[in-house]
């Protein structure tokens, strides 16, 4: 995303580069980007008129000077030691910020100097650093600025300096901001003459900020008034002639609510009688049948074991009958797969890991297995987290067995000596045994599992080692009922795309493959990609009767009239003809796209949804990396890895379905929902930037490894309710690993001075939309079973609806239980359980809370880990504990 990108994010050598006297114009995200060491820009001038594009970045022993640079949002900016910035014109639009640093630094910066320049702008605040992640960022020294204040509010921002939450601090991975100097100021007020704010705060006695100095501030040839926000965990605060101390914590306050009361009714239960057609077709307590069975019910054979066998929701995909197929080998054997080298894939080759797997048990030679990544999209509008770099990687890499096998990790060569490794599940006991130069570590898996390693506390740069289990028996490309697809084959043209609805199997040969947009699958149709094959495009399910109402797939669906008038088509970057319109509704996506039953998708190799554009009205085409339409039957998904999306994972919500042993990654922004496929999900594995599963009627969730990043929640139970009277619930949700990622804000703010964001929760009721026909209804029958937390929660329960009351009159949770819930790191701010303040009748009953345990200690009180926003009858919350 940038005009000019020097390189050092990523491993790469990038040390002693040289920009200098050059002019840029309407430059890219971020117009100079370089994490190398001894870098120079001098004299470059960068014209920008657009908001939220950023300036120039540097790494250690660099120095930017008499530059030139218009824009707004973090002007200059270093990722490294001992830099200096002298004798710049920084001129900027509204709000942001004209020196910036922090944000995700992992190790420590220090010596930062910005000296002899000038800013025009309104600027909030001028000079600003901000730490949720490790770093001990020490010693900036900002001093002789002429600053042209362009603003007109009465108190402008001078200084800005925060440690906030971090879900993954821990151990000696706390971060501090400390001497910090700020001196010799000349502001010109060009409007009415402000007061100067300065504010800090700190998250913890570990990680602080520490003995700040502003000296020596003018406003318009007068000394500096200033309006001190010096907040927990601030010491050594001077400001002019004045010291403070400590600063104070802020006293929180309540989100918000503007609704009109709802008015209680004498007899509730008849008001508001719930409903439930899945509970009078299955029993109104079936997931809790399920979950705790009888010892009666035990012993009979005919009692299902699982939900989805209750539901009779059992997929098993599309026949193979008739076809070759190759299977695994019978007993203990380990499979590994060939790397895909292309220039047109999105996802690299890692540049900082090597695995090595071999298996005692069968005799199978170790080999090494292609460790891949992927680099985060790049966001530089506003006071994000994920902005600017260090952007979230991601290093994976797959294999199949059986039995045990002995993996070994190395750090390439510009990766970093290992301090520490961990490795997650931390349910599963792995424990790394290091090499003697500290440059590789080895484990073993005991069977198939998926996992996660932080090295260094180094959470930007995870490694996630997908250990698959068998297949099922491959068709065989040697079949003339297979059309196997070449690397060399063009599939986005309609003629080829024609050929695809006469073949049962779709076989993708090693290597890379370029398939477009809406590559279609049929029904009774097998879509193979194997292990060394790499997929890039994206699948819709299509009737064969409908395929041309968008040409097989060739021309891309937007359900939106008017994005023909979004600036990406004015302007000519996209072209009207390449698309067709398909109405929004259920109804019509399925008229448009048609049914389609008996289908598989599946393999052990990678599907990239790297074509997607995105783009203001992106949203408005289906943009789901694979999508079959609700009415589908009888689909099943399994082993891929998903990776280079934009939007949600795979989506189908039709019965029976089955999802198991895919993996999703590239949740790197907003939309990136995990894979909801069905209502069947077996052992899969997800990064998501938003939410990771709703709560749907007949939900069976059996393995699950969930990390969910810094926007929505991995357990949405709702959004908004069903229509009046309706019940959502019978869901059986188990044996989940979820890492937290949510610092809790889309900046480094300070949680204390709000009850924290109602828009999250690591089990999130929300309820967020009112809409029409939703007067009233009710959620029930769930069970959550076996949930680790690996990180800091912020908090575990979001349990109060968020609606507002103009249609929603009464909102009922009840028989809803969770058991067995770990959260070994804590949770930094108190749950909160309750209904709405305006709608009275609203209930939540034998809500049970079984076996909770918060840091080291069992939870034995609702007060010891929760608020509450509601009292009395209508409020049930049950803490129970067993002796496990």
């Amino acid at each position: 995303s940038n005009s000019i990108y020097l390189g050092g994010f990523n491993r790469e050598p990038a040390d002693n580069q040289i920009v200098k006297g050059i002019t840029i114009i309407y430059p890219s995200q971020q117009p100079i980007v370089g994490n190398g060491s001894n870098t120079l820009v001098e004299n470059v001038k960068v014209f920008n008129f657009e908001k939220g594009f950023g300036g120039i970045c540097v790494g250690s022993q660099s120095t930017v000077k008499d530059c030139y640079v218009s824009t707004d949002t973090r002007v200059l900016t270093a990722f490294g030691s001992d830099v200096t910035f002298s004798g710049n014109l920084l001129v900027g639009l509204e709000k942001q910020t004209p020196f910036y640093f922090g944000d995700r630094i992992l190790d420590d910066l220090q010596n930062i100097t910005i000296e002899d320049s000038t800013v025009v702008g309104d600027w909030d605040p001028l000079f600003s650093i901000r730490q949720a992640h490790f770093g001990n960022l020490k010693n900036f020294n900002v001093k002789n600025i002429r600053a042209f204040y362009t603003g007109r509010k009465p108190k402008a921002q001078l200084v800005g300096l925060g440690v906030g939450f971090s879900p993954y601090r821990r151990g000696d991975y706390q971060g501090s901001i400390q001497d910090v100097t700020v001196s010799d100021i000349q502001i010109t007020a060009l409007n009415d003459t402000p007061s100067l704010a300065v504010s800090a705060f700190g998250f913890s006695e570990e990680a602080p900020v520490r003995n700040v100095s502003v000296q020596d501030i003018t406003v318009n040839g007068e000394p500096a008034v200033f309006s001190p926000a010096i907040e927990q965990c601030a010491y050594n605060v001077t400001l002019g002639d004045t010291t403070i101390k400590e600063g104070k914590r802020p006293v929180a306050k309540a989100p918000k609510r503007n609704y009109p009361q709802v008015d209680a009714v004498k007899n509730p239960d008849k008001k508001y009688p719930r409903r439930d057609q899945d509970g009078d077709l299955y029993g109104w307590d079936v997931a809790h049948q399920v979950a705790y069975p009888s010892a009666k019910q035990k012993n009979d054979p005919d009692f299902p074991k699982t939900l989805s066998a209750a539901y009779g929701n059992q997929a098993t995909g599309a026949s193979l009958k008739g076809i070759k197929t190759i299977s695994a080998p019978e007993g203990d054997f380990l499979q590994t797969y060939a790397a895909v080298n292309d220039p047109r894939m999105y996802t690299l080759h890692s540049p900082d890991y090597e695995v090595f797997v071999s298996q005692k048990s069968s005799g199978t030679p170790g080999a090494d297995v292609p460790v891949y990544e992927n680099i985060g999209t790049l966001m530089n509008t506003g006071q994000r987290l994920v902005n600017p770099p260090p952007m979230l990687t991601e290093h994976f890499c797959n294999f199949t067995h059986r039995g045990p096998v002995e993996v070994t990790v190395t750090m390439k060569e510009r990766a970093p000596v290992i301090k520490e490794a961990l490795i997650m599940p931390s349910a599963a006991g792995i424990k790394p045994t290091y090499s003697a130069d500290r440059k590789s570590f080895s484990f073993t898996l005991s069977g198939p599992q998926f996992i996660a390693i932080i090295v260094n506390g180094d959470w930007v740069r995870p490694l996630f080692i997908f250990g698959n289990p068998a297949e099922e028996p491959a068709p065989d490309p040697s079949d003339k009922a297979v059309l196997t697809i070449k690397t060399s084959d063009d599939f986005k043209t309609l003629k080829n795309r024609k050929k695809l609805d006469d073949h049962r199997v779709i076989y993708f040969e090693p290597g890379y493959h370029d398939i477009g947009m809406f590559f279609p699958v049929f029904s009774d149709q097998t879509i193979y990609i194997p292990g060394d094959a790499y997929v890039a495009g994206t699948i819709r399910g299509v009737n064969r009767d409908n395929a041309d109402n968008h040409a097989y797939g060739t021309k891309l669906i937007t359900q939106n009239k008017e994005i023909f008038d979004f600036r990406a088509f004015k302007k000519g970057y996209q072209n009207a003809d390449d698309y067709v319109y398909m109405g929004r509704s259920n109804k019509a996506a399925q008229e448009f796209l048609g049914s389609i039953e008996n289908f598989t998708i599946r393999g052990r190799g990678i599907f990239s949804g790297e074509q997607m554009e995105w783009y203001k009205g992106q949203e408005t085409v289906p943009g789901y990396i694979i999508l079959v339409d609700r009415s589908g039957r009888n689909g099943v998904l399994e082993g891929l890895t998903f990776v280079g999306r934009h939007f949600h994972s795979a989506n189908f919500f039709g019965a029976p379905s089955l999802l198991a042993n895919v993996k999703t990654l590239y949740g790197f922004h907003g939309n990136t929902d995990a894979s909801q496929w069905g209502m069947v999900r077996r052992n899969f594995f997800s990064v998501e930037q938003d939410d990771g599963t709703y709560i749907k009627n007949g939900l069976d969730i059996d393995g699950w490894f969930a990390w969910q990043q810094n926007n929505a929640n991995t357990f949405c139970f709702a959004r908004s309710m069903p229509s009046d009277g309706n019940t959502l619930g019978h869901a059986h949700v188990r044996n989940v690993t979820v890492i937290d990622g949510r610092y809790g804000s889309t900046g480094v703010a300070n949680l204390s001075k709000g009850q924290y964001n109602p828009m999250r929760g690591g089990f999130w009721l929300g309820i967020n939309h009112d809409r029409g026909n939703h007067n009233f209804s009710y959620i029930a029958d769930i069970v959550m079973q076996n949930i680790y937390f690996e990180t800091i929660v912020n908090p575990l329960f979001q349990f109060a609806p968020m609606t507002g009351t103009r249609h929603n009159k009464m909102i009922g949770a009840e028989d809803i239980t969770f058991d067995n819930i770990q959260v070994p790191m804590g949770q930094n701010w108190k749950s909160i359980f309750g209904g709405r303040p305006e709608a009275p009748d609203d209930v939540m009953r034998r809500i049970v809370i079984k076996d909770l345990v918060i840091g080291d200690k069992k939870i034995t009180d609702l007060d010891e880990f929760s608020r509450t926003r509601s009292e009395g009858p209508n409020l049930d919350i049950q803490i129970k504990s067993t002796d496990r």
